[in-house]
Order: structure tokens, then C-alpha cells, then sequence
């Protein structure tokens, strides 16, 4: 993690007062785009915060290795890796599309070749 160190007098004791970030060391308050300039490496207490991970980068290599597993005509793999895209991001059409033909296909009698689909999207 990252701890914030005040530019006015080095102290790394900064808490969040309302709309600040103010230093317990010598009173100086930042706003939050000022409080981002000053993170260094170490440790940052965020209680009362939210933070936002990026997944976008596992998400785009689910989607990899879901396009693969079907052009490979694995179609378990590429259900499971479209389930796990859906946990993340609940509202992709891609994944909900393609989840929902592979669960079809499970259950048909016999499989019916969907890669056409599934390579177009």
C-alpha cells in the first residue's frame, strides 16, 4: 500500500476531516487530488473510503482464453472461463450470450457446433 507524506512538513499522520485530508503534524489540509500526489510507498489507513480495483485486464484475458477455448471447441473451458466473466461483470452481452448457449448445449441431445456464433461476437 501507499502512505501520504505532507509536503509541508514530512509527517505521514494525515486523516480524512470531512472533505480533506488533513496532517496531525502541522494542521495543513488537502483536497483529494492533492492527497493523490502525495502517496509514497508504505502503508495508508482508508477506513471510511471506498476503493475501486481495475479488473480490466483479467477481464480481457478471461475473455482470451474464452474465444480460445472455443475456437479449440472446448466448450467446459470456455463455459467456465464466460461464468467467471460474469461474476466480475454481470452485465456483458458477450458473456451472458455465449454462457447461455454452452448451458444449452449441455442439455441438447446432441451438440450442435455454436463456434460460428460464438467466433463472430
Amino acid at each position: 500500500m501507499k502512505a501520504m507524506v505532507c509536503e509541508m512538513c514530512s509527517g505521514n499522520d494525515i486523516v480524512k476531516d470531512g472533505d480533506f485530508f488533513v496532517c496531525q503534524s502541522c494542521g495543513t489540509k488537502y483536497t483529494v487530488e492533492a492527497a493523490r500526489k502525495l502517496m509514497i510507498e508504505g502503508t495508508v489507513d482508508v477506513s471510511g473510503s471506498s476503493v475501486k480495483i481495475d479488473k480490466s485486464k483479467e477481464i480481457n484475458n478471461l475473455y482470451l482464453l474464452a474465444r480460445r477455448a472455443c475456437t479449440d471447441q472446448k466448450w467446459d473451458d470456455a463455459n467456465r472461463f464466460f461464468e467467471k466473466i460474469l461474476i466480475e461483470d454481470s452485465q456483458s452481452l458477450e458473456a451472458i450470450f455465449c454462457h447461455t448457449v454452452l448451458q444449452h448445449m449441455k442439455t441438447d441431445k446432441g451438440i450442435v457446433s455454436v463456434s460460428i456464433f460464438i467466433q463472430k461476437i
